[in-house]
């Protein structure tokens, strides 16, 4: 039953690649197009928390007068975004590096006879895992182009715990822009891991 299976998905899979201009891009088996959905959705949650945080830190930057709310707000963004993350990378944990199902998959190859069919199905198999891990350098690229962000975030609220007053903020304008600048860079790669993944949906 399992050679069965595994006959019918190596060939009907190569005729249902998707073609983008001159490239052709592998489609993905549901399973790996569910866990790169899943993904996406975490991802997309993370991003709006970080988004939310920086909308503040823009208003904070430009901030006159009475800034209490502004940096109660600030405080309340930067909790709210690291509940975010936390949830986000148990997803990933759980979503990133589906082994079961290659290992299935690559079984099911295995146990076919036909050469030619066989060779198809490895192929597919190499460019299936090529794609993913290229999705998953990307995401660690992300991730650690957010790092020295997040900690400016984090930082910048402490100091501003034992300070919420408009001369605390002003003192930490400096640490504000250049966390403003980190995110120019870090929204860049969030943006081509989203359309990386959205190359393969």
């Amino acid at each position: 039953m399992r050679a069965f299976k595994a006959l019918m998905l190596v060939t009907l899979l190569p005729f249902l690649s998707l073609q983008f201009g001159c490239a052709s891009t592998p489609d993905l088996p549901p399973a790996a197009r569910e866990g790169l959905s899943d993904i996406s959705g975490s991802l997309d949650d993370a991003g709006a928390s970080v988004r939310a945080v920086v909308d503040t830190l823009r208003r904070m930057e430009n901030a006159s007068g009475d800034a209490s709310a502004l940096l109660k707000e600030y405080s309340d963004r930067v909790v709210a975004m690291d509940r975010t993350l936390d949830a986000t990378r148990s997803r990933l944990s759980n979503i990133r590096g589906p082994e079961s199902f290659f290992e299935s998959w690559k079984a099911d190859i295995a146990a076919i006879s036909n050469t030619q069919l066989r060779r198809e199905g490895e192929d597919r198999y190499d460019a299936v895992r090529t794609e993913l891990d290229r999705v998953n350098a990307k995401i660690d690229d992300l991730r650690d182009s957010f790092a020295p962000m997040h900690r400016n975030i984090t930082e910048l609220a402490k100091y501003l715990k034992d300070d919420p007053t408009l001369s605390g903020l002003e003192r930490s304008a400096t640490t504000i822009r250049r966390t403003l600048g980190q995110h120019r860079e870090v929204k860049a790669k969030f943006d081509d891991v989203q359309r990386t993944i959205a190359r393969l949906m």
